[in-house]
């Protein structure tokens, strides 16, 4: 990737999301109320409620918590920036399509955290922050991979 503001960009976009999944991760396990928002009680209508979220019948796949699966993704995307330049030398006669693998991921991202909020919005009918910050995260990667590509075809 030869931009580093989309570089920046998505390597804030991991980090961000390597730091919401461990807190959700870490609540999970240790205090699930730790993770509500007196301060915040509704968004547009919709109960703010991050305890019951993260504990509902929804919030794993496989006995496994959701924050695990998104603790994977973030760090794998962040593994994969980092060593993006490192890599590339090595692999010079297979070489990645990195901004293919990136697309993958914001994609992928993108797909799953609108399944999360689907579930979150109409199935529970509450939201969680920390999980609508994921989606954040995860739509940023999609958008700034879109805008790599369309510089990357200049």
């Amino acid at each position: 990737m030869k931009n580093k503001t989309i570089q920046a960009i998505l390597f804030i976009a991991s980090i961000a999301g390597i730091m919401d999944t461990l807190f959700l991760i870490d609540s999970y396990y240790n205090d699930p109320a730790a993770c509500s928002t007196p301060f915040l009680q509704s968004i547009f209508g919709i109960p703010v409620d991050c305890g019951e979220v993260t504990t509902s019948q929804y919030s794993k796949v496989f006995s496994i918590p959701l924050a695990f699966y998104g603790l994977v993704f973030y760090l794998s995307l962040f593994l994969i920036l980092y060593f993006e330049d490192r890599l590339t030398p090595l692999l010079k006669d297979k070489p990645l399509d990195y901004d293919f693998l990136l697309l993958a991921f914001g994609i992928t991202g993108f797909l799953v955290s609108s399944i999360l909020l689907y579930i979150q919005v109409g199935l529970i009918g509450k939201v969680c922050l920390y999980c609508l910050l994921s989606l954040v995260s995860s739509y940023t990667v999609l958008g700034t991979t879109f805008v790599n590509l369309k510089l990357s075809k200049k």
